[in-house]
Parts: structure tokens; sequence; C-alpha cells
């Protein structure tokens, strides 16, 4: 008999399984009594941690709201800001270009 991987037994029990591979499992389930127990354990598995997890976690805590950037004051450049960083990138730009010019020259 054909039997099924723990990581197939594993998607089956915690319902990641697609349709066909339900069914098919289904079907062996009924036949194989070792897989059957082996899904059986899984489940059992699944619960007692699912537990432990609750017990360490107690009540869940509220989640703080959290602020849409839409909403949130951004910080714009203005135009006269603009064209001053403009004109000082093209005067670093013009420097370097009459130094390396100079450079050459001499």
């Amino acid at each position: 008999m054909n039997c099924f991987s723990e990581d197939t037994i594993q998607r089956f029990v915690d319902g990641e399984s697609t349709e066909s591979e339900v069914k098919m499992v289904e079907n062996h389930l009924a036949e194989c009594s070792e897989c059957k127990r082996k899904v059986e354990y899984q489940k059992q598995q699944s619960t007692d941690i699912k537990k432990v997890l609750n017990e360490l976690v107690g009540e869940i805590p509220e989640m703080p709201k959290i602020e849409s950037f839409s909403k949130r004051e951004s910080s714009r450049v203005s135009i006269k800001q603009k064209f001053v960083y403009g004109m000082v990138a093209a005067s670093v730009l013009w420097m370097l270009f009459l130094v390396s010019d100079w450079q050459q020259s001499n």
C-alpha cells in the first residue's frame, strides 16, 4: 500500500491540502490503519501545541492604532527650495568642470 509522507499528512491535518489530495488521503485512510493512526497523532499534537501557545500568550494584547501615511504631514520641498537646490547642484558641476579644464590646460 502506498502511504503518504509526513508532509502530506501534516497538510491534511492543517487543512492545507488541495481537494484532490483530501479525497486521496480520505480514501487511503479508510483502508490503512497505520496512516489513520498517524493522522490522529498529528491532530492530537496540533491540539496540544495550540493549547500550550494559548496558555503562553494568555490574553491577546490589543494592537496599537497605526496612523496611515496619507494622514501624516509630509515634508514637501517648496518650489523655491527646489530652485535653490538646483542652482547649488549646477554651481558645483560648473566648478568641477572649471577645475578639470584648468588641470588639463596645466
